[in-house]
């Protein structure tokens, strides 16, 4: 699936021009999208290295240029990485779409600083409800006080990860980490210490 191939273009006209031009395309289907949705901080470098350092072919779709995703879009890849950023945040037309998507089962992996504050501070039941219902998880508050996460003993995504937020290599922008915790059916992924995660996962779709 989505093999990269290499062209060269060769141009020639009057006067003895030519002008030669090498570029990649993907061909066959890409199973990956990256959606950069992290209001123009760059943060998508990271997913994108990790992406090719792993061999996925991918597609990106950036929020500012491209606008609100839609369902459709989404249905076209069979997985979906979603990077909010510190400064991005899910609009209605993306919660919607992200609804639909997730009714249907597919796979989603969302990241981002201040998520789940965004959808809790102001105590809106539409924002709390779909961060409750949607992302299967509980906003404890803001700052956890912690920096350093360890993967959950035996969890498929976290076992054996340990990582330090704001250290060599980072986007540093992970000021406030987020205490969260999994709602019934969802499980932890990572924690700051035993008991106080910032990290969960689901595997079916909502109920």
């Amino acid at each position: 699936m989505g093999e990269e191939a290499e062209f060269v273009l060769t141009i020639s006209a009057d006067m003895a021009y030519t002008r030669n031009d090498t570029f990649a395309l993907v061909l066959g289907p890409v199973p990956v999208l990256l959606v950069d949705d992290d209001g123009g901080e760059s943060t998508q470098s990271y997913f994108v290295s990790a992406l090719e350092n792993n061999g996925y072919a991918f597609g990106t779709l950036v929020e500012e240029l491209d606008g609100d995703i839609t369902l459709a879009e989404l249905e076209r890849y069979a997985v979906v990485v979603w990077d909010n950023g510190w400064g991005g945040k899910l609009g209605d037309a993306n919660r919607d779409a992200v609804a639909q998507y997730l009714d249907a089962g597919r796979p989603l992996m969302i990241s981002g600083e201040d998520i789940g504050w965004f959808m809790n501070y102001q105590n809106d039941p539409v924002l709390v409800g779909f961060y409750e219902d949607y992302l299967h998880a509980d906003y404890i508050e803001d700052d956890s006080g912690f920096r350093s996460l360890d993967g959950i003993p035996g969890d498929p995504i976290g076992d054996g990860l340990s990582f330090t937020l704001n250290g060599e290599g980072c986007a540093m922008n992970q000021f406030y980490p987020s205490e969260i915790d999994p709602r019934s059916g969802a499980e932890p992924v990572f924690e700051y210490s035993p008991g106080l995660e910032g990290g969960t996962s689901r595997s079916d779709s909502r109920a």
